[in-house]
């Protein structure tokens, strides 16, 4: 339930992410420090996950205790949210190898640049709407139904008119995002990004 913590860490690690792919690029270590980079961001974000963890929950203890029924609640819920990303995964990636296997492997990466564009201003909304979630739940354990429903409906509309002016904002001016993201080169992206 704590998004400030929680954000907390994601902003460090990106940061931490960020300055290790340039330094493992510069040196010259290629795909494979791209990938030690991610082993040691993992590895770095699981350190610090738990000591916030031990900071902010004193009375929480890391131990090895099994428990069946609580493991099989978990493997339930965790094996909903694995269909549902692989789901997700399909979707969104399905249009990479079709485009790639009608129009050639050079095509997708202007695809790729209106997909990931595209894909970045759906996420925003969604990042929007995550903030309920520790609201609504405490809500929730309030039985408070009634004030649920109007938090719900009145960021909805914030979330409509916020995601309605970026999609304008990217329809109408996707030429020169792509210009200036990736320069002229890209220029056939920006129908794309329109389109999508």
């Amino acid at each position: 339930q704590r998004m400030d913590k929680s954000n907390s860490i994601e902003i460090k690690m990106s940061v931490v992410n960020a300055l290790g792919t340039v330094v493992f690029l510069e040196s010259g270590y290629g795909m494979f420090g791209l990938a030690l980079n991610s082993l040691i961001s993992a590895v770095l974000a699981l350190c610090l996950t738990i000591v916030i963890l031990k900071r902010v929950v004193p009375k929480i203890s890391l131990g090895w205790h099994f428990d069946g029924k609580l493991l099989r609640e978990m493997f339930s819920y965790g094996f909903k949210i694995s269909v549902s990303r692989v789901g997700g995964l399909v979707c969104f990636q399905a249009d990479k190898l079709i485009v790639s296997r009608v129009l050639g492997l050079a095509a997708v990466s202007f695809y790729e640049v209106a997909s990931r564009l595209t894909s970045f201003m759906r996420a925003v909304p969604l990042v929007m709407l995550s903030a309920l979630i520790p609201a609504t739940s405490e809500l929730g354990v309030r039985n408070d139904r009634e004030r649920i429903r109007r938090t719900y409906l009145l960021v909805s509309k914030y979330v409509a008119m916020v995601t309605a002016a970026m999609v304008a904002f990217l329809v109408l001016d996707a030429g020169s995002i792509t210009r200036l993201w990736l320069g002229s080169s890209f220029d056939q992206s920006a129908l794309l990004i329109q389109i999508l």
